[in-house]
């Protein structure tokens, strides 16, 4: 199941989906909030467990785990002298706070980055921002930041549904655009 959390003031979503942990199944759930909290913002251990108990998941665990992530934003700092950020620690996905197939992208972009750095002998690292926006992955996170504006951010009563439907076709054109343009040459 995938649920907005807009209905209920939280700029996000709720899931479940079945897993398999050495051969036991297990129901991995949760809700992602893409916005600070505010004193008008419900709990989202409640409206999680609400969720659960809708759907007639019973809460036997007794402990939940959380953690904040960094989200992909183009006003981060993504370098310093000697260090540049990848993968997760970058940001994920700001529409849906996903990072491992992104990660490759931040690698080829670090990879450059740390060829010139090699050559060059400077190691500051001061264009590896301006090189990640220009590079795919950037132009991709920042087209996904829009996305999650639009939908999480936005102050209108938006139909969530329909905002993704539209959204996810509007990415499959593009992804089917690609694969046909593909095999031309």
């Amino acid at each position: 199941d995938f649920s907005s959390t807009l209905q209920r003031g939280i700029g996000g979503y709720l899931w479940a989906s079945p897993i398999v942990v050495n051969t036991q199944c297990f129901l991995n759930t949760g809700i992602v909030c893409f916005q600070s909290a505010g004193p008008s913002t419900p709990s989202l251990m409640d409206v999680l467990s609400e969720f659960l108990q809708k759907n007639g998941f019973p809460l036997h665990q007794k402990e939940f785990i959380s953690h904040p992530i960094r989200w992909f934003h183009p006003s981060c700092e993504f370098s310093g002298e000697r260090i540049i950020l990848v993968g997760d620690a970058a940001g994920v996905d700001p529409f849906w706070g996903e990072g491992i197939s992104f990660s490759l992208g931040y690698g080829d972009v670090a990879a450059g980055a740390i060829l010139h750095a090699l050559d060059s002998g400077d190691f500051s690292f001061k264009d590896y921002k301006s090189r990640l926006l220009a590079h795919e992955i950037g132009q991709v996170m920042m087209e996904r930041l829009r996305q999650a504006d639009d939908i999480y951010r936005s102050k209108k009563n938006l139909d969530f549904k329909s905002a993704l439907r539209s959204l996810l076709l509007r990415g499959s054109e593009s992804l089917a655009g690609e694969v046909r343009g593909h095999g031309r040459g």
